[in-house]
């Protein structure tokens, strides 16, 4: 039995192998029904927590945070505590971490104390309801047994096997710091040890309300969101046609604005209106509508979009469907120069707290992962001649087809080492960045509910 209680994955950047895919295919290979992440961020929660369920793996959610340069561990035993630890989280992006400002986060929160730092437990008496000392091997546990009987037998994980030693080193030459992260695999555990992991298990039952939605409530002067929706869309679409509306318009609009108020997004449709309003009267140019949403007589008649789906015969039914229930999706244009102008007039209107960028995560791809390796090899310099010919769609896997990259690789020797480094590397999370106008509107504090970066 292996123990898959300390997992860190990639989203610890650069201080692990472990992609979350790889991860469950790992349980389902070895026969595994739990796993446990145990990042230094929550960022891979639910990627993590949706493939777990799929896979009817039990999921377990930890925090690695550091205090005073000591590593605890926090794992949420229900979703009120994966809430806490969101706003731990939180506190972790901000650097603003110890044990006073923790204090009001620490409900439905298991604490875990590594046995080599088991003298400080002292500290969190009183703030955390369980309280358990981590072992890694019987003098551990030997000795834990005398501070409590609440152990657990964990281990830092940052490999599914006993990779070489290189590969951490180049992660962390990528990083620029000389942590010298060492690999720890997944180890084997003792029939006892899974016994007394299973009573550390049972506390922890964690189900994800995914089916939530949190669009802000828009203030309107009926307030009543559909009602003023109507009346939008009713006085737009006059004056888009001149007081001439035909009854194919009518039934349309009236078609569209039930079917968005029967699938509760009339809120949404007034958020897009109202930041759309806030570009054009303020001189910033907005594009006409693309996708879908150009469908959509609503937003014609709003100023969403300026496309008259009638006109072009654009079925309505494209762009939200009754029978499929998915968020809209509107994508709206604005001059580069000026998109920044119309995302503050959202965090103001909203809230900053309630409002941010969409995270993405930079990975590892087919040329900048040669580029890294050879840079830690000093054969920078050399390597452009292969990467030039790497095709960056394709894996480089799939570019050891090339004639021209085999020529290559066989004709430059060095890069053999290059290249077969780059392929267990490939992929893996490098850095954190933002989307170019992706933004989350919530109506809550965002991390009330997903893991935030600052």
């Amino acid at each position: 039995m292996f123990n898959t209680l300390g997992i860190k994955s990639d989203y610890s950047i650069l201080k692990s192998l472990i992609k979350i895919p790889d991860l469950i295919s790992f349980c389902i290979e070895n026969n595994l029904n739990v796993a446990g992440i145990l990042d230094d961020n929550l960022f891979g929660s639910i990627e993590f927590y949706n493939s777990a369920k799929k896979n009817n793996i039990k999921p377990l959610i930890g925090l690695d945070i550091t205090i005073e340069e000591r590593h605890y561990f926090l794992y949420a035993k229900n979703y009120l505590g994966y809430k806490n630890l969101l706003k731990i989280n939180t506190l972790v992006q901000k650097k603003k971490i110890n044990i006073d400002n923790i204090k009001n986060y620490s409900k439905n929160i298991i604490l875990v104390i590594p046995f080599n730092v088991h003298k400080y437990i002292d500290s969190f008496k009183g703030i955390f309801d369980d309280i358990f000392i981590a072992y890694k091997d019987e003098y551990e546990k030997k000795n834990a047994y005398i501070i409590t009987n609440k152990l657990v037998c964990l281990s830092i994980c940052n490999s599914l096997s006993n990779s070489d030693e290189i590969y951490f080193k180049i992660l962390d030459s990528i990083r620029n710091d000389n942590k010298n992260n060492v690999c720890e695999e997944i180890i084997k555990i003792s029939e006892e040890d899974k016994k007394i992991n299973e009573k550390f298990i049972d506390l922890i039952n964690i189900e994800f309300p995914l089916s939530q939605r949190h669009i802000p409530k828009y203030e309107n002067e009926f307030n009543d969101s559909f009602k003023y929706l109507s009346a939008l869309c009713h006085k737009g679409i006059s004056k888009r046609l001149n007081n001439n509306v035909s009854d194919i318009y009518k039934n349309r609009l009236e078609y569209e604005l039930n079917v968005i108020k029967d699938m509760g997004f009339t809120d949404y449709f007034l958020i897009v209106f109202d930041y759309v309003r806030y570009a054009k009267t303020h001189n910033i140019m907005v594009g006409v509508g693309r996708g879908s949403a150009g469908a959509s007589l609503v937003s014609y008649s709003i100023g969403i979009t300026d496309i008259d789906p009638i006109k072009y015969n654009l079925l309505f039914e494209r762009f939200l469907n009754p029978e499929r229930v998915t968020m809209p999706d509107i994508d709206i244009d604005f001059e580069d120069v000026k998109r920044d102008l119309v995302i503050d007039y959202v965090k103001e209107k909203y809230g900053k707290d309630r409002v941010a960028p969409v995270l993405t995560f930079g990975t590892l791809g087919a040329r900048q992962v040669l580029k890294d390796v050879a840079k830690y090899f000093k054969l920078e310099n050399k390597i452009d001649i292969l990467t030039k010919n790497i095709d960056p769609k394709l894996s480089l896997k799939d570019n050891l087809k090339s004639d021209k990259v085999k020529s290559l690789l066989s004709l430059y020797p060095d890069f053999n080492k290059v290249y077969k480094i780059s392929f267990e590397l490939e992929g893996i999370k490098r850095h954190i960045s933002t989307t170019a106008a992706g933004i989350t509107i919530c109506d809550q504090s965002l991390d009330d509910i997903i893991p935030i970066c600052y």
